[in-house]
């Protein structure tokens, strides 16, 4: 086969690459570059054009709060009312005084009430939540806490009150380990785009931050006020304003798995623009 530089060589070949032929790669090239120049067109969204603290931020960020601080005195008052003295005879509804119980009883059942939450946490919480899902779950032990709260001060008619601590214990330990896990879950699935999550991580801890300091000095006023079941029922009211909070709360649109795959990857998954567009609407 003759060569280019052959004399012989037919320059009519369609093996010959020609003006014509290079006319369609020409074309591609110049759409290439048209694509590089959009794309350096645009610029990069920054933290401060983002809305951090949208409705859903901040109605998730109260019930964080709100479930903090009844948590945190319900923690704070139990051993206190294990200690005191009861103000009534056995078996009669004592809504004043405690349990009169000695100090050995008061740290093995704060003991039993660690155990339990480890064991929650461990076995109980992964199944509960695949079962029932996320905003279920947390509807759940929302609904739960108020009741919690009611019923401690009926524990002195039992005629072993312990059975009663050791069955509040098990409730109380099993709330807080479902519901702060999945507030923090639904406040991350709420936040509109991981730049501000720090933002939105900052806000929501602080605030509960400042509802754990709070908690135990004003339960301990109504403690000393209003008694025993002042106490308790004033921890049940808040749990009971939680429960309101929660119904006015938006719902989450995606599926668990999609709540959960976008918590677990928040810090590396950038959000979708449409997710992005809407946050800037908020």
């Amino acid at each position: 086969m003759p060569v280019a530089i052959d004399p012989a060589f037919d320059l009519r070949r369609p093996s010959v690459a020609s003006i014509g032929s290079l006319k369609p790669l020409l074309k591609v090239g110049s759409q290439v570059e048209a694509v590089i120049e959009d794309e350096d067109d645009e610029q990069p969204v920054k933290p401060e054009q983002i809305r951090a603290f949208t409705k859903p931020v901040i109605m998730w960020t109260v019930a964080l709060v709100v479930m903090s601080y009844h948590s945190m005195a319900f923690g704070s008052v139990l051993p206190i009312y294990l200690l005191d003295d009861p103000q009534r005879p056995a078996r009669e509804l004592d809504l004043k005084g405690g349990l009169g119980m000695t100090l050995h009883e008061v740290g093995t059942y704060l003991a039993a009430g660690s155990i339990m939450s480890l064991f929650f946490q461990a076995v109980v919480f992964p199944i509960f939540v695949a079962k029932l899902g996320v905003w279920k779950a947390v509807l759940s032990v929302t609904l739960l806490s108020p009741f919690i709260h009611t019923v401690v001060p009926f524990v002195s008619l039992l005629p072993k009150p312990g059975a009663g601590i050791y069955a509040v214990l098990a409730f109380q330990s099993f709330a807080g380990v479902v519901s702060f896990p999945t507030f923090l879950i639904l406040l991350k699935n709420a936040t509109p785009s991981p730049l501000v999550l720090g933002k939105v991580n900052e806000l929501a801890m602080s605030a509960c931050s400042a509802a754990r300091t709070v908690g135990p000095p004003l339960v301990g006023i109504f403690y000393s006020s209003l008694g025993s079941a002042g106490a308790w029922w004033s921890c049940a009211l808040v749990a009971i304003i939680g429960v309101i909070q929660f119904y006015f709360s938006p719902r989450p649109r995606d599926d668990d798995e999609t709540i959960l795959r976008r918590a677990s990857t928040a810090a590396v998954e950038a959000p979708p623009m449409a997710d992005l567009a809407r946050s800037r609407e908020e």
